[in-house]
């Protein structure tokens, strides 16, 4: 599940409604936990933080993923250069 955040600014709707969308976006959700090993996030309470060395579109930078564990949601995504 995503926050209210991503599904607006990340995902450009407001429901999860672009199926194609969704799609891209859990599977790069799923290999980032599935390439690093979580920590837990020193700025947000009861989190678990993902930090993955990656690329996009030919640029390199770090995965990161933040995922609220009370929530069950992903609360950050992003790709720094």
């Amino acid at each position: 599940m995503f926050s209210k955040y991503i599904r607006i600014f990340y995902l450009g709707v407001d429901q999860c409604g672009l199926h194609a969308l969704c799609d891209g976006i859990n599977l790069l959700v799923d290999e980032i936990m599935a390439s690093a090993t979580p920590t837990k996030d020193k700025f947000v309470k009861n989190t678990l933080k993902w930090d993955m060395p990656g690329s996009l579109n030919g640029t390199q930078g770090v995965w990161v993923l933040i995922v609220d564990l009370d929530k069950h949601e992903i609360i950050n995504a992003v790709t720094l250069a």
